[in-house]
């Protein structure tokens, strides 16, 4: 990370993660090695100037706040377990991308992320049963179950799983 100052804040972050960093002006052999860059001055041209040159190098390059400048966008990221979404206003609104997230975290029961992990412990399993259709109804019971009986045994519902298919076999 190079800057010109940093924010207490900053240097207590950069320091916990172990992150190096130079309190000096960018130059542009700072992007020798550089797989991905991110341009977040207070000014917009040194931004720029950095994303002009990272693109040059067919470096990807987030230029922040600056859409015009940047090859990819960082979406806002809403996370339980293995469940991943990643919400983006296409650089518009990065604000609504934040509020469409915590929409989902407050919408979202808690247990979705265990239920899909449990959901994976059966699949290869589902897989070979049934059509598609009576698998996907099949799951859509089963996250019903787990979110009425969360602590249903594995036993349990790997049996529920064989009562379900056992006439379609």
């Amino acid at each position: 990370v190079i800057a010109l100052s940093y924010q207490p804040a900053m240097l207590s972050f950069l320091n916990k993660h172990h992150y190096s960093y130079e309190e000096r002006a960018f130059e542009k052999e700072d992007l020798e090695g550089m797989q991905m860059v991110i341009a977040a001055t207070n000014d917009a041209s040194v931004n720029a100037s950095i994303a002009f040159l990272a693109k040059a190098k067919h470096i990807p390059i987030n230029s922040v706040d600056d859409l015009d400048h940047c090859s990819f966008l960082f979406p806002s990221l809403y996370t339980n377990e293995d469940i991943v979404c990643g919400i983006s206003s296409g650089g518009h609104s990065p604000v609504i991308s934040q509020e469409i997230r915590k929409i989902l975290e407050a919408q979202v029961p808690d247990d979705f992320g265990i239920i899909n992990a449990r959901l994976g412990k059966l699949r290869e399993n589902v897989k070979k049963k049934g059509t598609m259709a009576s698998r996907k109804a099949f799951y859509h019971q089963v996250i019903d179950l787990l979110l009425e009986e969360p602590e249903m045994s594995e036993e349990a519902l790997a049996d529920y799983c064989e009562r379900y298919f056992q006439n379609e076999d």
